[in-house]
């Protein structure tokens, strides 16, 4: 069963009252990664940002943010806008949980593996522009984000010698990472506009 959308791995619904938070965590897994499965030890099952980071930041409720990043599906026709949808997603979520538990102005942090990156620098684009009166309280992701933290991210792209063996997986299985590939390619314009 597919693992997409926004997800809350701590507190569990059960737990204390959502005013003993200061901050919410969002991280956001990369191509071929899992909602809950890039963020689990795979010797112990552990999810660190379920058990460990709690602990650490005791304040903090996290969730954990997933999409459909199979390269094999991921990549085709119509693939460079996926990067869009899944953006848009994103702000949507994470602004109406955050306004249903009156959450609207705390302070959020990302944890972005891989394409996640890009996936959040593209939501937060997407937040920054919505100031008209009707999508107005989209832009409070923009500006409650007060930290990213990136791991393993291809801010200038990848090079082409590894996106040959994605591109090789993903026709093994059928896809056709075509327009994907180059809008990821080490340097794309597409890829500099999101970090612009």
């Amino acid at each position: 069963m597919p693992s997409w959308g926004l997800k809350l791995l701590h507190p569990s619904p059960a737990e204390s009252t959502l005013d003993s938070f200061y901050v919410d965590i969002v991280a956001v897994h990369g191509l071929g990664g899992h909602q809950t499965g890039t963020w689990t030890d795979p010797g112990t099952g552990v999810i660190w940002l379920r058990v460990l980071l709690p602990f650490t930041i005791l304040t903090a409720r996290v969730w954990s943010f997933g999409y459909e990043a199979n390269a094999s599906t991921f990549f085709g026709d119509g693939s460079a806008d996926r990067i869009q949808q899944h953006a848009h997603t994103l702000i949507a979520e994470l602004e109406a949980v955050r306004a249903l538990s009156s959450a609207a102005e705390r302070p959020i942090i990302f944890v972005c593996h891989g394409l996640g990156e890009i996936l959040v620098k593209k939501a937060l684009a997407h937040s920054a522009t919505q100031t008209s009166k009707n999508v107005d309280h989209r832009y409070s992701i923009y500006i409650s984000t007060y930290g990213i933290i990136f791991m393993g991210t291809p801010h200038s792209g990848i090079e082409h010698a590894t996106w040959q063996t994605i591109a090789q997986e993903a026709r093994t299985t059928g896809g056709a990472p075509r327009e994907m590939l180059k809008a990821l390619t080490k340097n794309s314009e597409t890829l500099q506009n999101i970090t612009d």
